[in-house]
């Protein structure tokens, strides 16, 4: 008989057209099926339940009609990845129920059934292992309709003589217990050292007469060098040699195929009753190199015979309809067609029978010679269906899903409320524990999470749009290493080599349509995704929170109008396309701007700043400090295109874990979009990124990343980089989808199968950039209607007192009378030619950047219409050309946002009959708050304040030299450079503050020298005194509470010394026996030393009012990032 070998690995991959998707209620919602009952089974095989195994199961079996029995479940069996037109909620088996004919089930009645254990071949994922879990778990029920049953076919006691009497029988060896690179779904067991060899044996039963045993071990090495495994058995062996790896793969196979699987090294054997050799490993000189056995198998032929034991077997498919014929048949002998519920049983009284089949490639069968018992577990044998399927039934569709584990249920929901409250969403909490329970029979299953988001989308009429996976992930799901903190797991890909070519990716489970499910070019991602990273409650709320404060008005402002793009420089040891990360950017940029004009670019090219060389290597200090001053001042995105990896961005390491855990600019929180490899590789739980780091910090960082999980090569960073783009900033359009669905949007236009699914987004999938809309305009200067202006006198010159008047204006450029609220207006000088400087190339880029700016200032917008005044700085650049006027307008609770800019005046040349000023201005400098006096007492990051007053304003373009600037300790060489922080206050441009924050001082007494300029260059200097004490570990300083007595509420005013910093806060209300009545735990923000937000509604627990009386509270601040608590007590009065 041929070997069927090749069809029992044959992989399918392809493409259909999409068909309609079949749709039927979740069995739990069917109310025909009354009680539902768990059992396991521990082995493949047919199974046999008795009435007395029901009752075990606290079945009512006397009440059941035998004719509603199901059994729901794919057991041990992983749920199939790729989807077909059938939306599967639970699997339902078919059954053979003995005696129901009579509507009762009777002593001697039972139920048959096929059932999977752990141990069956996965075409998919390429083992005989579940990846996900270790248990091979069922349902049972009954009710009132009828179940899905077995065709039972009788046999023939009398077989024809050409019948089939053996067939194609695997048995295998597996273990899973390493991963090479800690990447793809790709396991191995046995590892080998140099010279290493190990013996196997593998029982053979059965071996049909005058055929052959074909060994065949899969197997892998991460030698650098050319290794060998050699494989024995017997005098025969065979070797084969596997190429060492390279700086993208982690691992590699033999160079050979065995039947459709690389990496196979094959041997025939002579039939046996078992096979006995051995597996040797060679590193060729390499000592580090470590061999790996993914798996050994036998193939043979095994005789169809009831008296030799229950196996699983295929046919040729030569020939479509075949008689198999069994020898030894016994009652208990059958032919379970697998995948066609046939069941082929013999006559009654029969030692050999007969039966027909019909063979095609994927026809497999199971001979069973003797039923199995299965198992049950007393704690988890009666089963209550997860209600949360009823209530979506019940309730409006779902636009918004989350998925966490029920471990952070109260931070999701935390979130899912924001997101009903203020995006108006139909947002929904489900836990992977319920859809398990609901999908997969408890068990935990990737395919599982994707039917249930299936189900939801397809039954809900497609109202489905944003997916947010709450938690981490891992490549390992079984959480074999130490210190997993996978919370949802995510889809990996089979390839476990290549870092370019392996892939995790979330996009799996927005893939909803037929056939797809496998990640081909060709699958579509229907809705967007987004994951949310963390591995504890307490970072959970944090990024919860960050969401909260970002899309909170009142951090919204003129930084909604920037963007930045970060390049990594061309060095000259790669290749030749290194130089145009830089140009690629750069252009792109510009692109951005042409498309959307009203959106100010800031472009740090690293190659254009001075390279420092450092013990650590070369490093770009300037670059840093420039990225660090952009983020403080905020800005929409930071789009970085380069090398890097997981420990930070470019080989000098313009941004590191340590720059990406610092940060500080809270609520003015960016989307970084890192084009380059491996940044935000969250899976490996063993080795924490740069990217996680940047997207966790509580005060600073990301709002979230686009951002690679593996390695992309530079030219399909490019491509991906304009498609986003593209999408992300709505090229001609005002309407922005949000960031997730920017990406899918720029996916489904992707055409790489791979290397598209490297880009991640993680964060919130609802979550939008604040972008302006269009439009404002001029429409006066200096009091004339600007269309009234002639353009030779549209400029501004040096020591120009102007004023400009302008307008909101709606998409049809009309105005908006009843927009009220402010504007920030910006004035930059003339763009600026720059190049870089050739650091590790001879090749350098001209570049444009914007010119510096000369003025910032905030004007009331009323009734539409606004007036702004300032004085062009002296120190502007006298030659004349265009300015670049940049508007951006709130209105009153800064819900809505308007922006835009005007190209039409000149700058340059001096006005000679200014009125001459010779007075500085007056400078007044506080830290952390106002009520700072000199010589007083700080904590060692306090809050840099300066208040400024002139009558022709301030200085803030800095050039030669006037710029606004702090020192510390008289250090002249590592000033605080303070303009970008500089602002009017409203509607007066000789009026203006900023706020800066110094970090990580140092104990003991220091001064600070802040010195400024007016328009005119007019200095003034002022210099304080103070002490930094010691704010090591948090500190309660005094609480209070207002109003005390309590009548209705009270708030608690918590002064500490941990500012700027997320803290744990924990409040308790004891009666004065010190019975505790009442207990808050809420994660705060303090942007100062005081703390103002926690309430107390004078309730207990139950939520009733408390009695009049005296109370006892106590306040505990918990800092994680000084790992130090303090607690205080007071009393207070209820009356």
């Amino acid at each position: 008989m041929p070997n069927n070998l090749v069809a029992f690995f044959f992989f399918v991959f392809g493409f259909n057209t999409i068909s309609s998707q079949t749709l039927n209620t979740h069995p739990f919602l069917d109310e025909t099926m009354v009680s539902w009952h768990q059992f396991s089974v521990e082995e493949t095989g047919v199974h046999k339940i008795t009435k007395d195994f029901l009752q075990k199961l606290e079945l009512p079996v006397q009440e059941i009609d035998p004719r509603t029995i199901r059994i729901f479940g794919r057991g041990g069996q992983m749920l199939p990845l790729k989807l077909d037109d059938r939306i599967e909620t639970l699997y339902e088996n078919a059954v053979i129920v003995e005696g129901e004919e009579d509507g009762s089930f009777d002593d001697e009645d039972y139920i048959l059934f096929m059932a999977y254990a752990n141990d069956t071949w996965n075409e998919e994922s390429e083992t005989y292992l579940n990846l996900y879990h270790d248990t091979a778990q069922y349902y049972i029920t009954y009710g009132t309709s009828f179940g899905k049953r077995a065709l039972v076919l009788e046999g023939t006691d009398s077989p024809d003589a050409d019948a089939v009497t053996n067939a194609a029988y695997i048995t295998f060896l597996e273990e899973d217990k390493h991963n090479l690179g800690s990447l793809g779904r790709r396991w191995f067991g046995q590892r080998f050292f140099d010279d290493q060899q190990q013996s196997f044996t593998i029982e053979t039963p059965n071996v049909a007469s005058g055929t052959q045993i074909d060994v065949a071990a899969r197997v892998a090495s991460d030698g650098s060098e050319t290794t060998s495994f050699s494989l024995t058995i017997g005098n025969d062996t065979n070797t084969k040699s596997i190429s060492g790896i390279s700086d993208s793969s982690v691992g590699s196979e033999p160079n050979t195929s065995f039947y459709q699987i690389r990496g196979m090294i094959h041997l025939p054997q002579n039939a046996a009753e078992s096979i006995t050799g051995k597996l040797s490993y060679a590193s060729n000189g390499d000592l580090s190199a470590i061999g790996y056995l993914d798996f050994i198998i036998a193939q043979y032929q095994r005789d169809l015979d009831g008296a030799g034991g229950s196996f699983m077997f295929s046919l040729s498919s030569q020939d479509a309809a075949q008689q198999l014929a069994v020898a030894s048949a016994s009652a208990e002998t059958c032919i379970w067609e697998l995948g066609g519920d046939v069941v082929h049983m013999p006559t009654a009284g029969a030692t050999i029978f007969g039966s027909d089949v019909i063979v095609d490639e994927d026809s497999k069968f199971y001979l069973s010679t003797a039923y199995k018992t299965p198992t049950y577990r007393r704690s988890t044998r009666v089963l209550s269906p997860s209600s949360f399927l009823k209530d979506i039934s019940t309730l409006p569709p779902t636009t918004y899903l989350l998925i966490t584990a029920e471990a952070f249920r109260e931070e999701a929901e935390l979130l899912v409320s924001h997101r009903k409250n203020v995006a108006g969403l139909s947002a929904k909490v489900v836990t992977v524990e319920e859809i398990y329970k609901a999908f997969s029979t408890g068990q935990q299953d990737i395919a599982a999470i994707r039917n249930f988001v299936r189900y939801l989308y397809f039954s809900q009429g497609k109202k489905l749009k944003y997916l947010c996976l709450f938690g981490d992930t891992s490549y390992d799901y079984k959480k074999r290493t130490t210190d997993n903190d996978m919370v949802v797991p995510t889809f990996h890909a089979l390839n476990s080599f290549s870092l370019t070519n392996s892939f995790m990716s979330d996009d799996f489970f927005t893939m909803l349509d037929e056939n797809e499910g496998m990640l081909t070019s060709y699958d579509h991602m229907d809705i967007a995704v987004g994951r949310m990273v963390f591995s504890n409650a307490s970072q959970a709320r944090v990024l919860v929170n960050k969401v909260i404060d970002y899309e909170s008005p009142t951090n919204r402002g003129s930084w909604n109008n920037s963007f930045t793009i970060l390049s990594d420089d061309a060095d000259i040891f790669r290749n030749k396309d290194d130089f145009s990360l830089q140009v690629t950017l750069d252009a792109l940029g510009d692109e951005i701007v042409r498309q959307k004009p009203l959106m100010n670019i800031t472009k740090i090219h690293s190659d254009a700043y001075k390279q420092i060389a450092s013990a650590g290597g070369d490093r770009y200090p300037e670059v840093e400090t420039a990225l660090a001053n952009r983020l403080s001042q905020g800005t929409l995105v930071v789009n970085y295109f380069g090398h890097g990896g997981e420990d930070g961005l470019a080989s000098e390491f313009v941004v590191d874990k340590d720059m990406a855990l610092s940060l500080f600019h809270p609520g003015k929180y960016p989307l970084f979009i890192t084009v380059t490899c491996e940044f935000s590789r969250f899976d490996n739980h063993t080795r924490p990124t740069a990217g996680e780091m940047l997207y966790q910090n509580p005060t600073g960082g990301a709002i979230g990343l686009i951002s690679t999980t593996r390695q992309i090569f530079i030219n399909k960073g490019v491509d991906y980089n304009k498609i986003l783009s593209k999408h992300l900033f709505s090229y001609g359009s005002e309407n922005y989808t949000s960031i997730a669905e920017a990406l899918r949007l720029a996916k489904n236009e992707f055409t790489d199968a791979n290397q598209k699914r490297v880009l991640f987004y993680i964060g919130d999938p609802a979550l939008k950039l604040h972008i302006p809309k269009p439009e404002i305009a001029i429409s006066k200067l200096n009091g004339v209607p600007i269309k009234d202006v002639p353009e030779a006198d549209r400029q501004f010159k040096a020591l120009d007192k102007v004023t400009l008047a302008g307008e909101i204006l709606g998409p049809s450029r009309v105005l908006q009378q009843d927009f009220n609220g402010t504007v920030t207006l910006q004035i930059f000088d003339k763009e600026v030619e720059r190049s870089t400087l050739g650091n590790d190339q001879n090749k350098t880029m001209n570049f444009k950047t914007l010119g510096e700016q000369v003025f910032e200032g905030l004007a009331t917008v009323s009734n539409g219409l606004f007036s702004s005044t300032f004085v062009i700085p002296k120190d502007i650049n006298l030659n004349i050309d265009k300015a670049r006027i940049s508007f951006i307008a709130f209105n009153q609770d800064k819900t809505e946002s308007v922006g835009g800019f005007s190209d039409q005046f000149d700058i340059g040349g001096i006005n000679m009959a200014a009125a001459r000023d010779t007075q500085g201005p007056l400078i007044n400098v506080f830290l952390e708050n106002r009520s700072f006096t000199n010589g007083g007492k700080v904590f060692d990051s306090p809050m840099l304040i300066v208040d400024f007053e002139d009558e022709n304003g301030i200085n803030s373009s800095g050039g030669l030299g006037h710029d606004i600037i702090a020192t510390l300790d008289n250090n002249q060489a590592d000033p605080y450079v303070l303009n970008a922080y500089y602002s009017t206050i409203l509607d007066d441009f000789t009026k203006g503050t900023l706020s800066y924050p110094l970090n990580d001082l140092e104990l003991g007494q220091h001064s600070l020298t802040l010195r400024a300029w007016d328009t005119h260059n007019n200095p003034t200097t002022k210099t304080i005194i103070f002490t930094v004490i010691d704010s090591s570990e948090i500190r309660i300083d005094n609480v209070f509470n207002s109003p005390n007595p309590v009548t209705n509420q009270t708030i608690f005013f918590v002064q500490h010394n941990r500012p700027r910093e997320l803290l744990d806060v924990k409040i308790s209300i004891f009666t004065v026996n010190g019975k505790r009545i009442w207990h808050s735990s809420q994660y705060v923000f303090s942007s100062s030393y005081v703390i103002d937000s926690l309430q107390w509604d004078a309730t207990s627990y139950s939520g009733q009012k408390v009695n009049k009386g005296n109370y006892i509270y106590t306040i505990e601040l918990i800092s994680t990032l000084s790992s130090s608590k303090d607690i205080y007590s007071g009393k207070l009065i209820v009356k």
